[in-house]
């Protein structure tokens, strides 16, 4: 989140740094190694990148707007798949989902994409409450600022994913893989459990991140004081704010 817009970075090596949410809008990083570089929801508009090396970066949701790339050094960097390149059979699983939930549950079908290849899609600010993604393949997606309340991560791969500010309340994602996902400002709050009729019981359902792993994941600012982290590995994770606290080095792989 640091504020560089119109900063003279040329030559500057920032291989292999965080800058997840970045606003580097019109600065010039001419020659300057990005190369493993985190840019989740970073803000490169007008950037001048002339002979610069992205190579190996995560552009998940960086905002690419009137930058000029052909000189720029891009081998094995991720960029995102707009949702309208995935396979119709796809495409029709969100549709029926979208209308599922706009609907009550009285039209479409709540989606069930559990072990699907979704790597680098772009669906941010999607509504996809109580879809399931068992198994799936995420890793590389922007789910920033999505509806994610009560869906089903199990097993999943979200490696490198950008999910700031996404709504997971009451999410399944028992041993899921996030390593190196931006998780800031996300919401893992219980969920209320309602009556079929949709009233409030008073009962919740807490978020599950039991045996995740959330290697070098960034969580700042995400409270994670009421979700469960039996087993989850926090090895390198950013927790300022979560009201968790790091494990101890000879401990790394128990939350």
């Amino acid at each position: 989140d640091a504020i560089l817009r119109g900063a003279d970075l040329s030559d500057a090596d920032f291989s292999g740094s965080n800058l997840n949410g970045a606003d580097l809008s019109d600065a010039v990083l001419a020659g300057a190694d990005l190369s493993g570089v985190s840019l989740m929801g970073a803000n490169l508009q007008g950037a001048v990148l002339t002979d610069a090396n992205l190579s190996y970066a995560n552009l998940a949701g960086c905002d690419l707007e009137g930058v000029d790339l052909s000189t720029v050094e891009l081998d094995n960097a991720e960029f995102l798949r707009a949702p309208e390149s995935l396979p119709l059979s796809i495409q029709e699983i969100f549709n029926d989902h979208y209308a599922w939930v706009e609907s009550g549950g009285s039209r479409g079908a709540r989606a069930d994409l559990s072990g699907e290849d979704l790597t680098n899609v772009d669906l941010a600010g999607a509504n996809l409450d109580a879809a399931d993604f068992s198994e799936a393949n995420l890793t590389g997606a922007n789910l920033a600022g999505c509806e994610f309340v009560m869906a089903d991560f199990g097993n999943a791969k979200l490696d490198k994913c950008n999910l700031r500010g996404a709504n997971l309340s009451g999410a399944n994602m028992a041993r899921a893989s996030l390593a190196g996902s931006n998780l800031c400002d996300a919401n893992f709050k219980p969920a209320d459990i309602n009556d079929a009729e949709g009233r409030p019981t008073g009962r919740k359902w807490p978020s599950n991140m039991t045996e995740a792993t959330l290697t070098g994941a960034d969580l700042t600012g995400t409270d994670l004081t009421e979700c469960r982290l039996d087993g989850a590995d926090l090895e390198d994770a950013r927790l300022e704010g979560t009201g968790v606290e790091p494990p101890p080095p000879d401990e790394a792989q128990s939350a």
